[in-house]
C-alpha cells in the first residue's frame, strides 16, 4: 500500500507528492494499525504520539504524524508497517530458547539505508549467519 492509498483510506488529503516508500505488511496482530517509523533525529516538531524506540528510531502510531507527513513533512528515512507482532508474559522467552527468532541488537542503518528487497540478507549478514541455517530439512531426504 502507498502513503496515498493510506491517505485515502484514512480520508484524508494529500497535498504534496508522497514518499515512493510503501506500507509493508506486519503481524500477525493488529494488521488495521499502521506504524511510521523514522530516524529520531528527524522527529517532527510539535506533533505528539513520537515514540523513541531506541537506537535512533522513532516510531508512531498517530494520524497527526501522517497528516503531518502528507502535508510536506515526510522524514528521508520514512517506513511503514501495518501490524505488529505481540506476546503474553514468557512467551518471546520460550519462543527464543526454541530458536524460533534470532535476536540481535536494533541498528538503524539496516532499518533506514538498506533497501527493503536487501534487508533480510543483511540482517542475517551482520548476525553471522543464513536462512538455510534455520531449517530442519536433512539435504538427501525427502
Amino acid at each position: 500500500m502507498s502513503l496515498s492509498e493510506l491517505a485515502t483510506h484514512a480520508g484524508l488529503e494529500c497535498d504534496e507528492p508522497q514518499p515512493s516508500n510503501g506500507i509493508h505488511l506486519g503481524g500477525p496482530v493488529g494488521r488495521e494499525q499502521v506504524w511510521l517509523l523514522y530516524r529520531t533525529e528527524e522527529r517532527l516538531d510539535a506533533v505528539p504520539d513520537q515514540f523513541d524506540v531506541g537506537f535512533g528510531i522513532t516510531a508512531s502510531p498517530s494520524q497527526k504524524v501522517l497528516e503531518a507527513i502528507l502535508h510536506g513533512r515526510a522524514p528521508k528515512s520514512l517506513r511503514g508497517v501495518m501490524g505488529f507482532a505481540g506476546w503474553e508474559p514468557a512467551q518471546l522467552e520460550r519462543e527464543i530458547g526454541r530458536g524460533s527468532w534470532l535476536p540481535m541488537r536494533a541498528d538503524s542503518s539496516l532499518v533506514f539505508d538498506v533497501s527493503m528487497d536487501e534487508m533480510w540478507a543483511q540482517a542475517y549478514r551482520r548476525a553471522g549467519t543464513s536462512p538455510i541455517a534455520f531449517t530442519t530439512r536433512v539435504v538427501g531426504q525427502a
